[in-house]
């Protein structure tokens, strides 16, 4: 929420209050959770296809306008494997890869769970495949020591489109599809949040807890940090602790505890 927030403020809304946006935010997904998971799920199927356009669309301007260059994504693997090692198993295995686990609470709603399971193992190979795809193309036209220090590298990169001194300012394209993507993750993590809240207080119906939870989401997303840097630091320290507690070591060790349960069963 709190990305989406000053992703908004940064590039378009800037005289506009950070409450105001996470206020008009949260009541959108609010909304589109209390109709249920499947209006969600229809939803996202429509914005699949926009966001395939838009990527689509801004990487073909890229190439069109001559903003890339190729060399400075030389020299590849310059200090050796160490340094892609250590990045990916501190930072990119918790950010984003583990909150894949989120998806589990969803699977018992599909109507078949191992084509769910499918469904995920492509996805993240697939979501790896732009993810570098991405980095590389910010790489390429901004330089390394540009995309590294910028703080919306996507936005930064697209700006940079200039056709003919026609065609400009194509930054609403990575505005849309940052905020799309960030509604659908949000909406992910708010979804399972009110579900696993309904299943701990024992309710039957998870639309009381829809608008609950997103007041506290609203609140903790706003008193998180005073500015995007800290939010930043914020994020970092959450990597090796929050992240790393609620997508890998709680899962692993129920995991072990139904692996266990499954044994002593069946021994029975």
């Amino acid at each position: 929420m709190r990305d989406g927030a000053d992703l908004l403020v940064t590039s378009v809304l800037d005289q506009t209050p950070m409450i105001a946006v996470s206020i008009i935010m949260i009541l959108t997904i609010g909304y589109v959770l209390h109709k249920g998971i499947e209006v969600l799920a229809r939803t996202a199927q429509i914005y699949l296809v926009v966001m395939i356009a838009l990527g689509v669309f801004s990487n073909f301007l890229l190439v069109v306008s001559g903003v890339i260059d190729v060399n400075q994504l030389l020299p590849i693997l310059e200090k050796g494997w160490e340094p892609v090692i250590h990045t990916g198993i501190t930072q990119a295995f918790e950010f984003p890869f583990s909150e894949m686990i989120c998806f589990t609470m969803l699977l018992p709603y599909l109507n078949e769970p191992k084509q769910g399971i499918r469904a995920g193992f492509i996805t993240m190979f697939a979501g790896g495949l732009i993810l570098s795809f991405s980095t590389a193309m910010n790489i390429a036209v901004l330089g390394v020591d540009i995309a590294g220090r910028a703080t919306f590298p996507l936005l930064t990169t697209i700006s940079l489109v200039n056709i003919r001194e026609f065609i400009q300012r194509m930054d609403v394209f990575v505005v849309m599809t940052l905020i799309i993507g960030d509604f659908f993750k949000v909406a992910i993590f708010y979804y399972v949040a009110v579900m696993g809240a309904t299943d701990l207080f024992g309710m039957k119906d998870h639309r009381k807890l829809v608008y609950p939870l997103g007041l506290i989401v609203l609140f903790l997303s706003v008193a998180i940090a005073d500015n995007f840097a800290e939010h930043i630091k914020e994020g970092n320290f959450a990597l090796v602790t929050v992240f790393l507690l609620f997508g890998v070591i709680l899962p692993l060790l129920l995991w072990f505890v139904a692996f266990v349960r499954s044994r002593f069963r069946s021994g029975s």
